[in-house]
C-alpha cells in the first residue's frame, strides 16, 4: 500500500501534531469566554418567534408602529396639539431664559374619568407587617386542623366598609388556580367557598406575604396601615355582593342569588356587551341591565377573571339546569414577579388542600426564573450522562489515555463551533435550544471513538509486510475516516436542513451544529419603513375606503361595535362631521371653512389633509373610552411629527416671530380596527380559519384598490399562530431536505446506489417510528420538538451508515459472508454507541427541567429504534438483496489519483495481493510463508498488543493470526529485498506442494 504523506506525520511527528492541535483548541476555547459574555438563559423563550414570513414580517412591523407612536417616536396622533405644544414651549424659552431653573413643559392630555380611578397594579410595600390584632384571615387558620365549618364563627367587622376590594383583578398580579380531581365536586358551594377562604389565608399566612402584598391606599378610621389588600376569589366576591364582612359568613342563599345574577349577566358578557369600564361607560350602560354592573362591574370581573369558562353556559341558561363549578382562580394582592421567588419557597404544602379540593396551579412570574436557575441546577444530569459515556468508552478502550483523548476530541470540538459562532459568523444571541448540540456532540464523539479503536485493534493483529506504524496508522485512516466523516456530514447536513425554517431559535442551533449562514437578531426588529405610494388623500382612495369599510361590516367575522369609533373607519364619521355649518353658531365672524358643508364628499385632496388633523383634535377633546381600545396603538390616522414644526417669520420688528397657523401634516399610516367574532385561542385549526377567511378576503379587497391604498395588510394576535405554522411546514420540510441530503451524502460515499437507497429506507423507518412513538407519548410541534425531530436524522443515520460503508468495503462474494464480517466488526462498535447515548439519556430524566426531560426520551427512542432497524432490517436486506462487491459500485478515478494513500486502498490492496491470488486462501497461502519463512513478515505481537481476534476489516477471505513470539525480520533479512519475481516462484513452488 502506498503510504499517504499524512500518515507518515502522523507516525512520526505525533507530538506536534497533538501541540498544534491542542493550542488551536484551547484558543478558540478562551478567547470567545473571554471576549464575550457567556451564554444568558434567563429568557428561554427568546428566538421562540418566527422571522422571514410574510405574518411575520407583519408583526416586525407592527411592533415599529408602537415604538414609532411612542413618546419618542416619529409618528403623533394629535397634530395640532403637538404644534400648540412646540408654540409654547418656544415661547417658554424665549420668556423664561434668563431663570436658572424652568420647567419643561409636556403634553398634557385631559385624562379621562375612567381612568382616574384606576392604579398602579404593581405598586409594592416593603413595610413589615406586624402580628398586633387578628384580622379576619387569622380565623381560617383554625379550619387546617377542623374541616368541618363551625356554625357559631365570628366574623371580624371591616374597618372600611366603602371598598371591599383595594383595586380591581388584573392579570399583573399573582393567580393561583384551585379545583378538584373528583368532576362531582362543586366549587359554587358551601365546602368550594369554604376551601378558596382555607387555602387562600394558608397563602396570605406565608412569612414572606406581608412583605409583598399590596397595602389598601385609602387608611381611615385608624385602620392598620400595614394589612394587605383582600384577594379577589368567587368567594370574596359572593361576600362582596352578599353585604357579607368576610367569606366565611356566606350562606347557600347567597350563592343561590349571585348564580341568579351571573345567568342573567352572561348572555351580556359572552356578546361583548358587558365590558370591563361599563360602569362609566354609557354606550355599555345602554345595552346592559344595570344590576350587571353597579356594584362595580362585579359580574364581568367574575366571568372573565375568576370563574371557569363551563360554568353557567348557554345550555345551562337555556335549559335552566344546574352548572358545576369545577376549576376557579383566585388573585392574590402581590405582584406576579421575580420578587415572589421567597414567597414560594415559603410555601406550606400541606396548606394548599382543604378536603377534596387543592390548588392545581399557580402563576407568581416565576417561571423564567425558576427555569434559569433549575437550567443550572439540573446541568448535574447532564454532566451524569456526560460521565456515563467517559466510563463506557474507558470501557471499552481500557485505555485512560484514549478516553482522555476522545473527551478532549468532543470539548474541542464544541470550543471550536462555539468560536465560529460568536467570532467568525459574530451571532450575539446564543438560544437555549443550542445545549442540545452538546448532547449530539458526546454521541458523534463515542461513536466515532468506538469506531476508530475498533479499526485499529484490528489493523494491528493483521500481517502487515513492512512500514511498521506508519502503514498501521495509514490503514486504520483509511478505514476509520470515510465512516467518522460521513457520520459527522450527515448529522451536519441533517442540522443544515433547518434552514428550511423560519424559527430564530432553530436557525440558531442549525448554526451551532455545522454554522454557514446568519439568522436574524431576535434583539433587533430594523427600522419602521413607509409606502411612498401610500395616499389616502385621493379621491379615488377616498372612494375605495368608503367602500371597504362598507363591505367590511357585512363579512361574517365582523362584530358590530356601538359607539361613535374613529379607529374603526375614520372617513365615514370625518364625512359626518364635515356636514357641519361654515359659520360658527357662537361666533358668525369665525369662519369653519375649508372644513364645513362648502366640500362635498369625496374631497380634494388638500381639503382633506388640513381637515382630518382638525377632526383628530376634536376627538382627542372627547371622553378616551369612546373613541380609543386596549391596544398599544390607537386606530386611526397617524401624522408624521417632523411635518408640524412651526416656520420662523423673519420680521425686523421681532427676533422670535413663528407662524401660528399650522403647515399641513403629511399622513403617513392609516389603521382600521374593529372587533372580530372570533376569540383568540391557542387552538391552530380556529385561529387558522381566522386567518385565511380574513386574509383572502382582504387580498380580494386590496385587488381592487388604486394604487395609494394597494399596499395595506391585516394583522391581529398572530404571534402563535405564526409560529406553529411555521413548525408544522419547516418540520416537514426539513425532515424531507435531510432525507434528500443524507441520500447525497451515502451516495457520494458509497459510491453505491443500491446500498446508498437500503440505508436510507432504514432511516427512514427509523425515522417514522420515531415520531409515531413521540405522537404517542403525546407530545405537541413546539419549538424544542420540532429540533428534536429534525435533529433524529442525524443522530439515526448513523449506525446504518457504517454498515453500509463496511459492507462495501468488503470483497467477499457472498451476501451472507459480508453481512457476517460486518456486524463482527461493526457490532459492537454501534451496540456500545447506542448504549452510551441511550443510558446518558436517561441519566436526564429526574430532571425538573421538561427540556431535559423531552431529549432524555428523545435519545433513548432515537438511539434504540435506530439501532434496531440498522441491526435488525438493513443487515438481513443487504443479506438479501445486497449488491455483489462490483456490481453497481463506482469510482473516483481522478481523485485515487491524486490522494492514492488514501482513496485508493481497494486498487492497491488488489496490487498487492496480485502475487498470491492465483490460488488457494489467504489461510493457505499464509501458513505455507510462514512455514518457509521462519522469521515472518508481520509486526512483532510484542509491539502491538492484540486485545480482539476479529478478521480484518476489508480482507477477501479470512486469515489467521501470528503468534506473538513471531517478530519483525531484522535491516539485513532477504525477505525485505526480494523482487516480485522470486516471490512469485516462492508461491508456486508453495502451491505445488
Amino acid at each position: 500500500m502506498e503510504i499517504w504523506w499524512f500518515s507518515r506525520v502522523v507516525a512520526h511527528h505525533p507530538y506536534a501534531i497533538l501541540s498544534a492541535v491542542f493550542v488551536l483548541s484551547s484558543t478558540c476555547l478562551i478567547v470567545p469566554l473571554a471576549t464575550n459574555k457567556f451564554p444568558d438563559f434567563t429568557d428561554p423563550k427568546m428566538g421562540f418567534e418566527a422571522r422571514g414570513t410574510a405574518v411575520a414580517q407583519r408583526l416586525t412591523a407592527w411592533m415599529n408602529l408602537e415604538k414609532a407612536t411612542g413618546a419618542r417616536g416619529q409618528l403623533i396622533d394629535n397634530p395640532v396639539e403637538y404644534y400648540n405644544y412646540l408654540l409654547q414651549s418656544i415661547k417658554q424659552n424665549t420668556t423664561d431664559s434668563f431663570n436658572g431653573t424652568r420647567t419643561i413643559l409636556g403634553i398634557i392630555r385631559k385624562k379621562p374619568k375612567n381612568k382616574s380611578k384606576k392604579k398602579k397594579y404593581n405598586k409594592l410595600s416593603n413595610e413589615k407587617a406586624t402580628n398586633d390584632g387578628k384580622d379576619q384571615w387569622d380565623e381560617l387558620l383554625k379550619l387546617k386542623n377542623n374541616k368541618n365549618r363551625p356554625e357559631h364563627i365570628h366574623e371580624v367587622e371591616l374597618n372600611t366598609q366603602e371598598e371591599f376590594f383595594c383595586h380591581l383583578p388584573n392579570s399583573l398580579y399573582a393567580r393561583v388556580v384551585i379545583g378538584s380531581d373528583n368532576k362531582d365536586k362543586n366549587l359554587w358551594s358551601l365546602e368550594g367557598v369554604l376551601a378558596q377562604c382555607h387555602i387562600d389565608a394558608m397563602l396570605r399566612a406565608n412569612p414572606k406575604f406581608p412583605y409583598l402584598c399590596e397595602k389598601p391606599a385609602d387608611i381611615r378610621h385608624g385602620s392598620d396601615s400595614k394589612k394587605c389588600c383582600r384577594s379577589w376569589s368567587p368567594a370574596n366576591y359572593v361576600a362582596f355582593l352578599s353585604n357579607r364582612t368576610s367569606c366565611l359568613g356566606v350562606t347557600e342563599a347567597d350563592l343561590a342569588r349571585v348564580e341568579t345574577l351571573l345567568k342573567r349577566c352572561a348572555y351580556y358578557y359572552r356578546n361583548h356587551h358587558l365590558t370591563a369600564d361599563c360602569s362609566e361607560d354609557f354606550n355599555c350602560q345602554k345595552q346592559v341591565p344595570a344590576e350587571c354592573y353597579k356594584h362595580n362591574n362585579a359580574p364581568y370581573h367574575l366571568f372573565h377573571y375568576l370563574l371557569d369558562a363551563d360554568f353557567i353556559s348557554p345550555d345551562v341558561i337555556k335549559n335552566n339546569s344546574n352548572t358545576t363549578l369545577e376549576v376557579v382562580m383566585l388573585f392574590l394582592p402581590m405582584a406576579a414577579s421575580a420578587k415572589s421567588l421567597n414567597f414560594y419557597k415559603n410555601i406550606a404544602i400541606d396548606g394548599l388542600e382543604y378536603g377534596s379540593f387543592r390548588v392545581m396551579g399557580m402563576e407568581l412570574g416565576l417561571k423564567d426564573t425558576l427555569f434559569d436557575r433549575l437550567l443550572v441546577s439540573d446541568s448535574s444530569f447532564l454532566l451524569s450522562g456526560f460521565a456515563f459515556v467517559t466510563f463506557c468508552i474507558w470501557a471499552y478502550t481500557s485505555s485512560i489515555i484514549l478516553t482522555v483523548s476522545a473527551i478532549l476530541a468532543v470539548i474541542f470540538s464544541l470550543g471550536i463551533s462555539y468560536a465560529i459562532y460568536t467570532l467568525v459568523i459574530r451571532i450575539n444571541f446564543f438560544p437555549f435550544m443550542n445545549l442540545l448540540a452538546i448532547v449530539v456532540a458526546v454521541g458523534i464523539g463515542a461513536d466515532d471513538a468506538f469506531i476508530f479503536c475498533k479499526i485499529w485493534e484490528e489493523n494491528k493483529q493483521e500481517k502487515i509486510s513492512n512500514g511498521g506504524m506508519t502503514k498501521l496508522v495509514q490503514k486504520t485512516l483509511v478505514h476509520a475516516v470515510p465512516s467518522m466523516l460521513v457520520t459527522s456530514l450527515t448529522t451536519a447536513v441533517a442540522f443544515f436542513a433547518s434552514i428550511v425554517s423560519n424559527v430564530t431559535a432553530i436557525n440558531c442551533f442549525r448554526h451551532d451544529s455545522d454554522s454557514k449562514f446568519l439568522p436574524n437578531d431576535p434583539t433587533s426588529r430594523g427600522e419602521l419603513e413607509f409606502d411612498e405610494t401610500f395616499d389616502i388623500s385621493d379621491q379615488k382612495s377616498q372612494v375605495w375606503l368608503r367602500k371597504f369599510c362598507h363591505n367590511l361590516r357585512a363579512q361574517p367575522f365582523y362584530h358590530d361595535t356601538q359607539g361613535p369609533l374613529l379607529s374603526n373607519c375614520f372617513i365615514e364619521s370625518f364625512s359626518t362631521w364635515m356636514t357641519r355649518r361654515c359659520e360658527d353658531p357662537g361666533d358668525p365672524q369665525l369662519s369653519r371653512a375649508p372644513c364645513c358643508d362648502v366640500n362635498s364628499y369625496p374631497y380634494k385632496p388638500h381639503v382633506l389633509r388640513r381637515c382630518v388633523a382638525e377632526a383628530s383634535a376634536d376627538l382627542y377633546r372627547t371622553p378616551h373610552h369612546l373613541w380609543t381600545r386596549e391596544g398599544a396603538v390607537a386606530g386611526g390616522i397617524k401624522y408624521l411629527k417632523d411635518s408640524v414644526k412651526p416656520t420662523y417669520l423673519f420680521n425686523n420688528n421681532s427676533n422670535n416671530n413663528y407662524n401660528k397657523n399650522m403647515p399641513v401634516p403629511k399622513i403617513m399610516v392609516l389603521i382600521v380596527e374593529y372587533d372580530s367574532t372570533y376569540s383568540y385561542s391557542l387552538s391552530f385549526a380556529e385561529m387558522n380559519e381566522f386567518y385565511n377567511k380574513v386574509e383572502t378576503w382582504m387580498q380580494q379587497q386590496l385587488s381592487t384598490a388604486p394604487r395609494g391604498m394597494k399596499n395595506g395588510w391585516f394583522v391581529s394576535y398572530l404571534e402563535f399562530y405564526e409560529l406553529q405554522r411555521t413548525l408544522y411546514e419547516g418540520t416537514i420540510w426539513a425532515l424531507v431536505v435531510s432525507m434528500i441530503l443524507a441520500l447525497i451524502v451515502l451516495a457520494l460515499v458509497t459510491l453505491n446506489p443500491l446500498v446508498s437507497l437500503y440505508a436510507i429506507l432504514a432511516i427512514g423507518g427509523a425515522i417514522l417510528s420515531t415520531v409515531a412513538a413521540l405522537v404517542l407519548l403525546g407530545w405537541r410541534l413546539n419549538v424544542l420538538e420540532s429540533v428534536t425531530v429534525s435533529t433524529a436524522i442525524g443522530l439515526a443515520v448513523d449506525f446504518s451508515l457504517h454498515y453500509s460503508v463496511s459492507y462495501r468495503a468488503c470483497k467477499s462474494e457472498k451476501r451472507v459472508d459480508r453481512v457476517k464480517r460486518v456486524l463482527e466488526q461493526m457490532g459492537g462498535p454501534t451496540l456500545m454507541a447506542a448504549a452510551t447515548s441511550g443510558v446518558s439519556g436517561a441519566l436526564m430524566l429526574p430532571s425538573h427541567v421538561l427540556a431535559y426531560i423531552q431529549i432524555a426520551i428523545f435519545l433513548l427512542l432515537i438511539m434504540g429504534v435506530s439501532w434496531l432497524y440498522a441491526t435488525f432490517f438493513l443487515c438481513p436486506l443487504l443479506a438479501v438483496v445486497g449488491p455483489s462487491p462490483e456490481f453497481a459500485q463506482f469510482h473516483y478515478t481522478r481523485l485515487r489519483r491524486l490522494l492514492p494513500g488514501f482513496c485508493g486502498e481497494d486498487e492497491q490492496e488488489r496490487k498487492e495481493d496480485t502475487s498470491d491470488s492465483a490460488g488457494n486462501s489467504c489461510r493457505s497461502r499464509k501458513g505455507d510463508w510462514r512455514r518457509k519463512n521462519k522469521s515472518g513478515c508481520m509486526l512483532s505481537e510484542s509491539n502491538l498488543s492484540t486485545s480482539s481476534t476479529v478478521c480484518q476489516l476489508h480482507c477477501p477471505e479470512v486469515e489467521i493470526r501470528l503468534h506473538g513470539s513471531e517478530s519483525l525480520p531484522s535491516p539485513s533479512s532477504p525477505l525485505l529485498y526480494l523482487d516480485p519475481n522470486q516471490t512469485d516462484s516462492i508461491n508456486v513452488n508453495v502451491r505445488r506442494k
